[in-house]
């Protein structure tokens, strides 16, 4: 490349100042390398103006070019990576593309000419290497992508904090259906367990009574077939006695443990 002119340098200084302003416009602090580029530029520039040997002086505008390059690239290229993050921190949102179309009209046609942008960029390479009429076209995109999203951000942190409210809500009401499930499963089978209870006491008692009666018969019974019977009926009633408390017995420590002593002793006391 031949040596620059003053004024190609002094041209080429201003985008690159453009550039890094935009980057401070957008809300962005990290300019050390593009800034640190044209601060070598400045200085080779000032040399350029002072130096008396014509060849050294195009040498230091050769250099005082390049630098104004780099700053130029480097300020586009971190712009460049500071609105694509900025579009695709939207997406991270747990709101849908039809919610975004609530509170901004033309959402999918916004987000396909930031996809189309950034595609572009992908597909060129390295900043330097894109054409710098469709780069400029392309951060102009984002640009706008990126102001109309800042614009409805308020409104879709509310809607995105409505939609957390509202499945909150769908959980609690679904935590609160569930217990109420399970506390009528828990009635239930607590009325199942009392009835079976019931029933196994009453069949103790029975059992009591029949056995009870099942010996007088065999004691006091005037024929041996009356003793005979006695004897039967009392093993009957024993049978039924035995098997009703081992029932109360395992309901009493399946469902009850705590009240399972206090109730065999009164089962035991009235045998």
């Amino acid at each position: 490349m031949t040596s620059p002119s003053v004024e190609e340098v002094r041209s080429l200084y201003s985008k690159a100042e453009a550039a890094i302003k935009l980057y401070e416009r957008i809300g962005l602090d990290n300019l050390t390398i593009p800034l640190n580029e044209l601060r070598y530029a400045g200085q080779h520039i000032l040399r350029a103006e002072i130096e008396a040997n014509a060849e050294e002086s195009k040498e230091d505008l050769f250099k005082a070019y390049r630098h104004c390059e780099r700053a130029l690239y480097d300020a586009k290229e971190a712009t460049i990576l500071c609105l694509l993050e900025t579009v695709a921190s939207f997406r991270e949102y747990d709101v849908t593309a039809d919610e975004f179309e609530t509170v901004l009209p033309g959402w999918r046609e916004i987000l396909k000419r930031a996809s189309l942008a950034r595609r572009f960029i992908e597909t060129s390479g390295q900043v330097k290497d894109c054409d710098p009429q469709k780069l400029d076209n392309a951060i102009s995109a984002l640009l706008d992508v990126r102001s109309k999203l800042l614009e409805i951000e308020p409104q879709i942190m509310s809607l995105r904090e409505r939609k957390r409210e509202a499945e909150a809500e769908a959980e609690r009401s679904r935590q609160m259906d569930a217990a109420a499930s399970a506390e009528k499963n828990a009635k239930a089978e607590k009325t199942m367990s009392d009835r079976q209870f019931l029933l196994s006491f009453s069949a103790t008692v029975s059992g009591s009574l029949i056995g009870l009666l099942g010996t007088l018969i065999a004691i006091y019974g005037t024929f041996p077939e009356c003793r005979f019977l006695g004897t039967v009926v009392g093993l009957v009633g024993f049978v039924i006695f035995t098997v009703a408390t081992y029932k109360i017995s395992r309901a009493l420590l399946v469902a009850r443990p705590d009240e399972a002593k206090s109730e065999l002793k009164g089962t035991t006391l009235i045998h």
